[in-house]
């Protein structure tokens, strides 16, 4: 054991007194929660009138205390004061174009406080003994300096005031409509006791926000300006040409603005267009898919492509003699007056793709939707869309039209049974005043159909065949909605 083991040893009080001073350092510490090592930055700050603030007061940073007022002194005989902060490491930065303001701490209490704006983070940053100007510091005005320049007619009119106000705080209105059941039976000061009090909640909800503000570790707030500010740089490094975007936008927004009218009449139309693309969208996809495949072949064909350059490089040698002046250039100097003739044919092209567009449209809206109608005709119904059937009697007419297969005209009216004769319309009789013979049948016929309509400029059913509106999906017919008429054809 050393001389120095043997020594404490012998000495238990020695110990023991120095093992009591190192617990009151630590409890100290721990409940001043300040460091003794740590040295805080002195700064000082000229201010006009130093008035309310004595060696001890806070120094605050967006409301939270950073250090606090060392001495106060007067600045170099002049009629200012200079105030001596030490600020603790939580305050710093502060650069040199912070701003100062001496401002109570609560209302009408009398406390002042230094509350400090640190500055712009790209500024030169304060050192340590560095002062404040007065020039970046103010005082605020206290409310008795307010009335001490109000002069005794100010003052009794103020006086009214605050009374009239007093009154009307305390009275209640029950014919005000805007009365409910919140406020009813209550004076506007009650109601704005309130509202006082429902406040409190929002502030706490306040509170809540400005502390998630700050991020979950010290430094996330300002991390995220300093983010903010990596971000925003090139923009402002390209300042001209933001400037030149933002002047383009105005002139657009400008153009709109003047043709207010013809975009909203563009507007009108969107409708429209929406119905005409969900007609078209379903062919487009459909027709995708061959696209598709054809995409397909291009990639496999891909891998030749290089081959195929090189055998088209004779060609191509070819092509530059057919290029020259004396072939293509002679073939288009022909050309010329044709182009001419085209180009004074556009207004007509345009007319001729108008009328494309609307038989299209008439097409998709009107025949295409008929054609694909199925006609219900009891037990002759064939289950075809009548463009099907109508394909179809193709087949049967060059059949009956045959006339030397057994199959033709002559051979079933020579063959026919029946004792009913068949014969056509009464308008188409022959000269002899007969109608002509078209056949027999076993039975009288009940009725013809469809109805022949009594005038070329009616329909069916009647209706007159407006030839001035357009074809539309309006206009699509009903092919089962067809009426029978009279057993001899002579219709409505």
């Amino acid at each position: 054991m050393s001389s120095r083991r043997r020594r404490l040893a012998a000495n238990p009080i020695r110990s023991g007194f120095a093992t009591l001073i190192v617990l009151i350092a630590i409890v100290a510490v721990a409940f001043t929660k300040d460091n003794p090592f740590h040295r805080p930055m002195h700064i000082g700050v000229v201010v006009q009138n130093a008035a309310g603030i004595k060696p001890g007061s806070l120094v605050r940073i967006a409301g939270v205390d950073v250090g606090s007022v060392s001495s106060v002194e007067r600045y170099n005989g002049a009629e200012a004061a200079k105030l001596n902060l030490d600020i603790n490491e939580n305050g710093l930065p502060i650069h040199e174009d912070a701003r100062v303001r001496i401002r109570p701490r609560l209302f009408l209490e009398g406390n002042f406080v230094v509350e400090i704006s640190p500055g712009r983070p790209g500024a030169k940053r304060l050192e340590d003994g560095d002062t404040i100007p007065i020039t970046h510091s103010t005082r605020a005005v206290q409310l008795d300096e307010v009335f001490s320049t109000l002069q005794g007619p100010e003052r009794k009119d103020l006086q009214d005031v605050i009374q009239k106000v007093g009154e009307a705080l305390g009275e209640e209105d029950p014919s005000d409509p805007g009365v409910t059941s919140l406020t009813r039976g209550e004076t506007a000061g009650e109601s704005l006791n309130d509202t006082i009090k429902a406040a409190a909640g929002a502030g706490t909800d306040i509170e809540r926000l400005a502390r998630a503000l700050q991020g979950e570790q010290r430094g996330d707030l300002a991390g995220a300006i300093r983010a903010l500010a990596r971000a925003t740089a090139p923009l402002a490094d390209r300042a001209d040409d933001l400037g030149r975007l933002i002047d383009g936008l105005d002139r657009t927004v400008s153009v709109f603005a003047d043709n207010s009218g013809a975009v909203s009449a563009s507007i009108a139309q969107l409708p429209q267009t929406v119905r005409t693309a969900e007609r078209t969208l379903p062919q487009v996809r459909s027709a995708l898919g061959p696209a598709r495949n054809v995409a397909k072949n291009v990639a496999d064909a891909l891998p030749n492509t290089p081959e195929l350059v090189r055998a088209a490089g004779p060609f191509l040698t070819q092509s530059k003699e057919l290029l020259s002046a004396d072939e293509g250039g002679a073939l288009a100097s022909s050309l010329e007056p044709i182009s001419q003739g085209l180009a004074s044919s556009a207004p007509s092209l345009a007319a001729i793709l108008s009328d494309l567009d609307r038989m299209s449209v008439c097409a998709t809206d009107a025949l295409i939707p008929t054609a694909n109608q199925r006609i219900s005709d009891g037990q002759y119904t064939t289950g075809l869309t009548s463009w099907q059937e109508f394909m179809r009697s193709w087949v049967g007419f060059a059949s009956s039209a045959q006339n030397f297969d057994a199959n033709g005209l002559f051979a079933r009216a020579a063959t026919s049974q029946g004792s009913v004769f068949i014969a056509g319309a009464h308008d188409r009789v022959g000269t002899d005043g007969s109608s002509p013979i078209l056949g027999t049948a076993n039975s009288q016929p009940l009725s013809t159909r469809p109805l022949k309509p009594t005038a070329p400029t009616t329909t069916s059913d009647g209706a007159k065949w407006k030839f001035n509106v357009r074809c539309t999906g309006s206009m699509k017919a009903d092919l089962n909605a067809v009426k029978s008429g009279p057993a001899d054809g002579s219709g409505g």
